[in-house]
């Protein structure tokens, strides 16, 4: 592994038909709220020896830069967060 790590953790606008149904937002605010084109920026940092990291889902499926404390509760109101 390289010493140099690029994450990109955000430029996914992917979305499962399990959580689809789950979003309160529309496809235009999914987009706007992911960093399109970043993967493609840093697509030839491998060529210069680097890692990269980079997320598969939307951030509204799975933010890979948050924690459960720093979850915006009222974001997500039906979700049981005693349990977790």
């Amino acid at each position: 592994m390289s010493p140099v790590v690029v994450s990109v953790p955000h430029a996914a606008t992917a979305v499962d038909a399990v959580d689809e149904p789950l979003l309160l937002c529309d496809q235009q605010t999914l987009l706007r709220d992911a960093d399109l084109f970043v993967d493609r920026l840093y697509a030839s940092s491998h060529e210069m020896g680097a890692t990269r990291l980079e997320a598969s889902w939307s951030r509204y499926v799975l933010d890979v830069n948050r924690g459960l404390h720093e979850v915006d509760l009222s974001a997500c109101p039906n979700w049981d967060w005693a349990s977790q």
